[in-house]
């Protein structure tokens, strides 16, 4: 197998560090192209003389809101988070752990 020509010799000199840039370019320009064939669907069409007379909504204050979602929320149980953190930490503590033995080790010149 032949060795690759250096980087003065390239087969398209100038074009090896902008190929990149050139069909991200391309790519955004053809997906821009697609989305502009498609058709855009009338949603003023579907509105009735009622909705267009409907007036906005009433803005709510969120305080309330939020206080009674938090007088709902039960306590967490931290003790199931307690023993996952520690199955998780003796999982990390095996994957410290060194992979070869110091026999292997000395045995492949490590």
């Amino acid at each position: 197998m032949p060795a690759p020509p250096p980087s003065s010799e390239h087969k398209y000199p100038g074009v090896r560090g902008r190929a990149p840039g050139v069909r991200r370019g391309l790519a955004i320009t053809g997906l821009a192209l697609l989305t502009a064939c498609t058709s855009v669907p009338a949603l003023d069409a579907r509105l009735t003389d009622a909705d267009r007379a409907a007036p906005y909504p009433a803005l709510v204050d969120i305080q309330p809101i939020l206080a009674a979602v938090d007088a709902r929320a039960p306590a967490p149980d931290l003790s199931a988070l307690d023993a996952r953190i520690a199955r998780l930490s003796a999982r990390a503590a095996i994957l410290r752990a060194p992979v070869l033995s110091a026999a292997d080790r000395a045995r492949l010149g490590l």
